[in-house]
């Protein structure tokens, strides 16, 4: 009986706890980016799933297992579109456009002849080839003949319940919103990091969309959407969480361009909680061991 008293003891002088940054950021959800079009190819979707989409006219193949897609290629002067980032790795780069960028840099993928790839992993277009989407894996750049960048794909942690996804359905830049006790926190595009504290332990509803693929002069309609994906986690009070939010992809800069694939939007747990000793807990603690051990030689004594 005493030693029980004396082990709850101990685990109640230790039960407070203290934001702790993470040696590598957690994964918890990514929607994936649309892939830019061409004047003769509609972008592909942001894909539900994690399998992403290749780029158009048998272009750059997708990214598997969290790599980046693959550039679509080069011939003279028709430069293919760049992949568009994975969660482990950037997409492949043509002569005319970069692979999108991953986490943690992401940033705008440079195209000289088409549109740039948006922040959170899209590809950069190419003088004649869409850009790829970022997401899960990233999807391929289009290839040099024409063809649209491949939609990027999607993600949501094992822990996540209630899972809905959906491809191609999001027009514009991403967005993600977090709700809690029927408090809606909503993060827009912004280009940069931003951040969201775990105020109190409970089920947290996530909702997120990736941005759509740029577009060929006047084609607007073939822009490849951002697929949007939801659901609920159990989260713990303490910890911090980073929000990336995918941009649209660049629309092309002359007619021979063609448009940058969407970025994903992502999140991650970047600081968890964990336990630390309360002020004086450690004497406390002291002291009761102390008094077991008193305990303990008077019974020896006695028996």
């Amino acid at each position: 009986m005493i030693r029980t008293r004396i082990a709850l003891l101990a685990t109640t002088l230790f039960c407070a706890t203290t934001a702790q940054a993470l040696a590598s950021p957690v994964l918890l959800m990514v929607a994936g980016g649309g892939g830019g079009a061409t004047s003769g190819d509609a972008g592909g979707a942001g894909e539900a799933g994690t399998v992403a989409g290749a780029g158009g006219y048998s272009g750059g193949a997708a990214g598997v297992n969290g790599s980046g897609g693959q550039s679509g290629g080069v011939f003279y002067y028709h430069d293919g579109g760049g992949g568009g980032a994975g969660a482990l790795s950037g997409g492949g780069s043509s002569p005319d456009a970069s692979g999108g960028l991953a986490y943690l840099g992401f940033g705008l993928a440079g195209a000289s002849d088409g549109g740039a790839g948006a922040y959170g992993g899209g590809g950069g277009g190419g003088n004649s080839g869409g850009g790829g989407g970022g997401g899960y894996n990233g999807g391929g750049g289009g290839n040099k003949n024409g063809g649209a960048g491949g939609g990027g794909s999607s993600f949501l942690a094992a822990a996540f319940s209630n899972v809905v996804e959906t491809t191609g359905n999001n027009t514009g830049a991403g967005s993600i919103s977090i709700t809690f006790d029927n408090f809606i926190r909503s993060f827009s595009y912004t280009g940069a990091s931003q951040s969201y504290d775990v105020s109190a332990t409970g089920v947290y509803d996530f909702t997120g969309s990736g941005g759509q693929g740029g577009f060929y002069d006047g084609n607007a309609n073939t822009v490849g959407l951002g697929a949007t994906v939801s659901g609920s986690i159990m989260l713990t009070a303490g910890t911090v969480l980073d929000i990336e939010v995918g941009g649209m992809g660049g629309t092309n800069n002359n007619v021979y361009g063609n448009g940058g694939g969407g970025g994903g939007s992502w999140v991650y747990e970047i600081s968890a909680p964990t336990p630390v000793p309360e002020p004086g807990s450690l004497a406390l603690l002291g002291t009761a061991l102390i008094g077991l051990g008193v305990v303990v030689r008077r019974r020896r004594k006695g028996g």
